[in-house]
């Protein structure tokens, strides 16, 4: 997925363009196999310009919108005008009929992963009294998730309570990208701290 709504498949020897119906920039793509033996694949995404954000459910070779937030802030969920959920990043699991989703204004889980029509935020400014904007979100289980972003941020999430790994902040580094697996997470990002820029890769074992 990228810029202006692109979506390509590759089969194994192809590759294929989907149809995405948006123009909005598309950051991350998601997908797993469900307890029906089905293959749910999601992506999302938002403008840096008009603060719009589409979350879309992608099956076979179809793409359908399930969710949309409007230039303005509203959305086609509920009746809020300014601060709906940026979709940046999503996760889901095939233990759960929900969708997680982050970006700005938090982390929102929405009721349904295929046809959702309703949101609840997980509040992570409550406890910190803080929440940087979020660029990659990956877990093993929905009592198990990993939020990384700006300023060298990245906390986890055990179902209950947050954890923020404040030895790892820095004003310099944006991360952009995560995966986990049971006993690992790997962290990449950029590191602007310094004269030249850099990467930089945190790993985390347990």
């Amino acid at each position: 997925v990228g810029d202006k709504g692109t979506i390509v498949h590759y089969d194994g020897t192809g590759f294929t363009k989907l149809e995405s119906g948006t123009d909005i920039r598309l950051t991350d793509v998601w997908g797993i196999r469900g307890n029906d033996g089905e293959v749910h694949v999601w992506a999302c995404g938002s403008s840096e310009t008009t603060n719009e954000s589409v979350v879309l459910s992608i099956t076979d070779q179809s793409v359908e919108t399930i969710y949309h937030r409007y230039v303005g802030g509203a959305n086609n969920l509920d009746d809020e005008t300014t601060m709906s959920p940026m979709g940046e990043t999503l996760w889901a699991t095939p233990s759960s009929p929900l969708l997680w989703i982050a970006g700005g204004f938090g982390l929102v889980v929405f009721n349904n992963n295929q046809a959702p029509t309703s949101y609840s935020l997980i509040d992570v400014y409550q406890q910190y009294n803080w929440y940087p904007y979020t660029w990659k979100m990956r877990g093993t289980d929905k009592n198990d998730l990993f939020l990384a972003g700006e300023y060298g941020s990245v906390f986890h999430y055990n179902g209950k309570n947050w954890h923020l790994y404040t030895e790892l902040l820095n004003d310099g580094i944006r991360f952009w990208c995560l995966a986990t697996s049971p006993h690992l997470v790997v962290i990449g990002g950029e590191d602007n701290s310094g004269f030249l820029r850099k990467g930089i890769i945190v790993i985390g074992r347990r």
